[in-house]
């Protein structure tokens, strides 16, 4: 029996948590992709954050054989807060992204297989197929078939057969250093306004929002009105901030009494995944996250 080796590996970081790997990812194999890897011997280990395929070490010669077309995944989020949290550069539904190894990957040549691989990252537009018509799909665009055509998947993971290469050189299947091939995949967090709600009696003079270490600012108060027309007083960050699961932000309410700063609230709450609405600034649909202050 061969022996299994761990051949490729995805790793996925994402800024919003405060350890950096991601939470709750799927990966579901696609296509073809499943009897393909069975043919091959090889398994799949996936624990929200990474997806690891382990096999014998001519899992890629056996791959390459069946078919030279790339292995594919939906990656989709199991957490429903994954979305606000997340930045996502495709316009949703008519976008999505297709992560794939960068060229030349894996490169016997290049750093020790410790370092990691960064992947390579595109938006797509998405058309829908088959349509029972022979047309092709459009140059720059992806075909969603199936459950995908209406449950679009957040990305698509596309890998070459040669990716799951093992150091010992095959003719004709590519090299690389001893490990498993790594690839790294960074998410950013969502970047929206901060907009904080002063509901309550808020009668002192020069309200303003303060970042001991200079980096955030707002917008002076602003008189409107909430839910059932409750009347509050809005300050906005002058520039969208990035969701965290644990932010590292420090504001202070403070204001101005006979020219002495005075501290309101010494730690003002910061926002979480909820309570985000859209709004116009200068001109254009903005999301907002909502944190409500009592008094």
């Amino acid at each position: 029996m061969s022996r299994t080796l761990p051949l490729f590996r995805l790793e996925v970081a994402h800024a919003y948590f405060a350890d950096g790997r991601a939470r709750g990812l799927r990966w579901e194999a696609a296509d073809d992709t499943a009897r393909r890897l069975r043919r091959a011997d090889v398994l799949e280990r996936q624990d929200g954050a990474s997806l690891t395929l382990l096999g014998p070490a001519d899992a890629a010669v056996q791959l390459l054989h069946d078919s030279g077309e790339p292995l594919t995944w939906w990656v989709r989020a199991t957490d429903p807060a994954f979305a606000i949290y997340t930045d996502d550069p495709a316009q949703r539904p008519n976008e999505l992204l297709v992560v794939a190894p960068p060229a030349g990957f894996p490169d016997s040549s290049s750093e020790p297989a410790t370092a990691h691989s960064v992947a390579s990252v595109r938006v797509m537009p998405i058309v829908h197929g088959p349509t029972g018509a022979p047309d092709p799909v459009p140059e720059g665009s992806y075909a969603l078939s199936g459950e995908a055509a209406w449950r679009a998947p957040f990305a698509v993971l596309r890998l070459p057969p040669d990716a799951l290469a093992t150091p010992d050189a095959t003719p004709g299947v590519s090299t690389r250093p001893p490990g498993p091939a790594t690839l790294r995949w960074s998410l950013l967090p969502r970047r929206v306004i901060w907009k904080y709600c002063l509901f309550g009696d808020w009668s002192e003079d020069a309200l303003d929002i303060v970042d001991p270490d200079g980096t955030v600012s707002f917008f002076p108060p602003a008189a409107e009105r909430g839910p059932e027309g409750r009347p509050l007083l809005a300050m906005r960050s002058r520039v969208p901030l990035a969701l965290a699961e644990r932010s590292d932000t420090r504001l202070q309410l403070r204001c101005r009494q006979s020219g002495v700063s005075k501290v309101l609230v010494k730690r003002l709450p910061v926002p979480g995944p909820r309570h985000l609405a859209r709004e116009e600034i200068d001109g254009a649909a903005t999301l907002v996250s909502e944190i409500h202050v009592h008094r």
